[in-house]
């Protein structure tokens, strides 16, 4: 008797617990699929803000950001024109910053006076002091830490006008092409890197000539 209604008992409870189990399987199935359906939703949302805000970009400005390696310009004793360079970066849009790096060491306060009328930020760029070599200038790190941390942290910036013809700003080009950003190089056209003109050429970039005269 005692097994015979345990027998019973347990057929009962598997039958209780698979019923169960079903109607849990369900239950999920049909979680999951109400939810599949919100994420859907939520993205056709997100596509229609994101062209949305496109399409308000695509009316607006552009925002540029200029970046100015001052000891590349003049090295060797050339003098170049300020107003010049502000026009050309002009051209490409609103200069929302402007920094320019430089050694103060035989810079007149006139030359950073003219930086100042210009609305150009100063940044002193110092050169370490060797006994061999005599020092070398932390200009293009300086200048580069600030182009990848404008590119992170100022998504508004469109246009990087960057005035340099160092090689080593091929790197930085490229990671200007790869934020979906435009870049802009001005250099003089005797210190001016093929390889940065390359790179410039292959992202489809500008590439500004100063002629010495």
């Amino acid at each position: 008797m005692y097994r015979e209604e345990g027998k019973k008992e347990g057929k009962g409870y598997r039958q209780s617990y698979g019923g169960k189990r079903r109607a849990k399987e369900e239950e999920d199935r049909a979680y999951q699929a109400a939810y599949q359906a919100e994420v859907l939703a939520n993205l056709k949302n997100i596509d229609t803000t994101t062209k949305m805000i496109d399409a308000k970009i695509m009316g607006r400005e552009r925002n540029v950001a200029l970046f100015i390696d001052h000891d590349n310009l003049v090295s060797g004793g050339v003098e170049y024109d300020r107003a010049a360079i502000i026009g050309i970066a002009k051209r490409y849009g609103r200069i929302s910053s402007a920094k320019v790096y430089f050694d103060i060491g035989g810079e007149s306060s006139e030359s950073f006076y003219n930086y100042f009328l210009h609305g150009v930020q100063m940044v002193y760029a110092p050169k370490w002091k060797y006994e061999q070599t005599g020092g070398k200038s932390i200009a293009d790190p300086m200048l580069m830490c600030d182009i990848i941390e404008a590119l992170h942290d100022c998504p508004w910036i469109d246009v990087f006008v960057i005035v340099t013809g160092d090689k080593d700003f091929v790197i930085p080009i490229r990671k200007i092409a790869e934020h979906g950003k435009t870049a802009v190089i001005i250099a003089r056209e005797t210190r001016l890197a093929d390889v940065l003109v390359k790179e410039c050429e292959r992202n489809g970039f500008d590439v500004i000539r100063l002629r010495e005269v």
